[in-house]
């Protein structure tokens, strides 16, 4: 189907642009507004009087559906217009290839996780030595897929056997891309317990969905026939005038945050935020369709369909119900996030991490689940981290990341940059350039001689 090319265009590119979480983006005294997409509390810990972003690029994809046999991310842009896909599946002569991509064949569930952000201008800043305000500016797209069933692996579908009943569990895979218009604020009270609050205004550039909410299944008896033999239902919305302003998503989102350092930021802090709480609505079409049991499809009717209206009038042929709503809606990849920091002086630390994702319903990107300890050397101008990650809580990953002056760049999964993987399925990079005061106002001098946790003398 159309939706699924799309669906496959949309993860290329979103790939190719410029980590999970970018612990070294977020992580010290001296993240700056960065620290605000994790806890928007954060924002008071800052060190400087004032944050200026300029320009930042945060990439992060995994996936079990492929893979690329020893590889890395470097090798990857290098051959990327030179990967070949063998015929056959399973145990390939890869010697025969130069740059194979290999598709899985075994039965387990398979999952997408794509994430791209550019973040553009921002600004924050202390309008009091204890109220902090901002706004800034962010392109963001994500692509999300889990439990996607084996029925659905390229080596299934691209040799579909006549004898073979084959069936597609539920599952769900969103695409979305959208801009982001961010309002910061944080208080800091005087028992030393942060509170903040981002702001989102959501302006939807484009998206796309399909769902499977029951149990479907099918037999090929030859190339040209699929025959359903349980029916079910299967939803899917896409956005196809990319011209139209009306078509355009509006929406909007907040993040909440707490954090509390009741001995002095010195010593240790908690903290807890809920992130990325909001909706998107677009104005075009979701389309509902319903299988029948025990109906044949011809699959010769769908090989020359010139355009989207050909194929939904096919659809509205072959299948039972074909019902069109007026709209489409996207929940963002909502998740809670608690941190614990310990110091170990004035500029070592540790910084303990986890991100939970919360599921909502179908139409909704799907967060990786992250628990990540950063240990980490923290400077005005000179910052180091070791990230040390679990993705979704079982996938060990070390990463490195440095800040220098106004410039931060680093990976929570190093080893996929560089080196010999056996099995490339996945990478993380990400760059920011800020800028800072060299020195302090006057009035964080202040704070600093009153050895207020928050502001700490170099």
């Amino acid at each position: 189907m159309r939706i699924v090319i799309l669906l496959s265009v949309l993860s290329i590119i979103s790939s190719s642009s410029f980590g999970q979480e970018a612990s070294g983006l977020f992580s010290g005294r001296y993240s700056g507004i960065n620290a605000t997409k994790f806890n928007p509390a954060f924002s008071s810990r800052n060190q400087n009087q004032w944050d200026l972003q300029l320009v930042g690029a945060h990439s992060f994809f995994q996936t079990n559906y492929a893979f690329l046999p020893t590889s890395n991310t470097i090798e990857f842009v290098r051959n990327i217009n030179n990967i070949d896909i063998p015929d056959t599946q399973g145990d390939v002569p890869i010697g025969q290839y130069d740059y194979p991509l290999i598709f899985k064949t075994s039965s387990d569930l398979s999952f997408v996780d794509i994430k791209s952000e550019v973040r553009g201008p921002g600004l924050l800043y202390a309008l009091k030595p204890n109220l902090r305000i901002g706004a800034s500016y962010s392109e963001r797209a994500y692509i999300t897929g889990r439990k996607i069933p084996s029925a659905l692996n390229y080596a299934t579908i691209s040799n579909l056997q006549s004898d073979t009943s084959y069936i597609a569990t539920p599952f769900a895979i969103n695409a979305l891309a959208w801009s982001e218009y961010s309002f910061h604020a944080a208080y800091l009270d005087e028992a030393n317990h942060s509170w903040g609050i981002n702001a989102k205004i959501l302006r939807g550039r484009s998206h796309a969905s399909f769902t499977n909410n029951g149990t479907v299944s099918y037999t090929n008896p030859n190339d040209n026939i699929a025959a359903i033999q349980q029916g079910g239902d299967i939803q899917f919305s896409y956005r196809n005038d990319y011209e139209s302003y009306n078509n355009r998503g509006l929406g909007v989102a907040m993040d909440l945050g707490w954090s509390s350092a009741p001995t002095g930021y010195n010593k240790r802090q908690f903290s807890l935020a809920l992130i990325d709480l909001g909706v998107i609505k677009f104005n075009d079409q979701n389309y509902a369709l319903n299988f029948a049991n025990n109906q044949n499809i011809d699959l010769d009717n769908y090989q020359d369909l010139e355009d989207d209206e050909a194929l939904l009038n096919q659809l509205s042929q072959d299948f039972i119900t074909l019902d069109s709503t007026s709209g489409s809606s996207y929940i963002l990849p909502t998740a809670i996030t608690a941190q614990y920091r310990q110091s170990f002086g004035n500029h070592f630390s540790m910084e303990l991490n986890a991100v939970q994702r919360v599921a909502f319903n179908d139409n909704q990107l799907s967060r990786s689940n992250l628990a990540n300890a950063t240990f980490m050397y923290d400077r005005k101008h000179f910052s180091a981290f070791l990230p040390v990650s679990m993705y979704d809580y079982q996938d060990l990953r070390v990463g490195a990341a440095i800040r220098l002056f106004f410039v931060t760049i680093g990976s929570d999964h190093l080893g996929s940059l560089v080196g010999s993987n056996q099995e490339f399925n996945g990478s993380d990079i990400y760059v920011n350039v800020r800028f800072y005061p060299f020195q302090s106002s006057n009035e964080i001098s202040k704070l600093n001689k009153a050895k207020c946790y928050y502001w700490v003398n170099e």
